[in-house]
């Protein structure tokens, strides 16, 4: 799933894809913003990256620091729309209960950058619900930009929180 400048969508996620997205969930479930978050649902969509919640100093603080292009990251964005439209079963396999109210998503992996979303929905949805996107209303949503270091370890670079009301 590692992204290369206009790569096509891959048919099925490797297990190495399904690992690191894993980590980043499991990283940000140490978070004090997840700290009470037990079970959850993994959409089995990708999603866009989204860079609206962070200042372009955040931003460019963060690409400097692992010498990531950001117009290169943008195009590869741009090429992996189709992408989102896409049903990874293996990515649903990663939720730990069949309903929840908490669904992370995940983009597609940009060399080392990932993003993960958390969305806090009012009320229990189901895998159904999130297949069709039907009934989704969000209660708040914290975004996560991750690094996946050389030792395969994880570190959050950005983060961001959003309330609905």
């Amino acid at each position: 799933m590692r992204c290369q400048s206009h790569t096509p969508c891959p048919e099925e996620l490797n297990i190495n894809d399904h690992f690191v997205i894993q980590k980043c969930i499991n990283k940000i479930l140490k978070t004090q913003d997840a700290k009470s978050v037990n079970s959850y649902l993994v959409s089995p969509y990708l999603d866009k990256l989204s860079f609206g919640p962070y200042s372009k100093e955040e931003i460019d603080s963060a690409f400097q620091s692992f010498e990531i292009d950001f117009d290169e990251v943008i195009l590869m964005d741009d090429a992996s729309v189709g992408c989102q439209k896409r049903y990874y079963e293996s990515l649903s396999s990663l939720s730990n209960t069949s309903g929840n109210a908490v669904v992370f998503s995940s983009t597609r992996l940009y060399g080392d950058l990932i993003q993960v979303k958390l969305t806090d929905y009012y009320g229990d949805i189901s895998m159904s619900k999130i297949k069709n996107n039907a009934g989704l209303h969000t209660s708040q949503m914290y975004e996560y930009i991750l690094k996946i270091k050389e030792d395969g370890n994880v570190d959050i670079i950005l983060n961001s929180s959003t309330f609905y009301d």
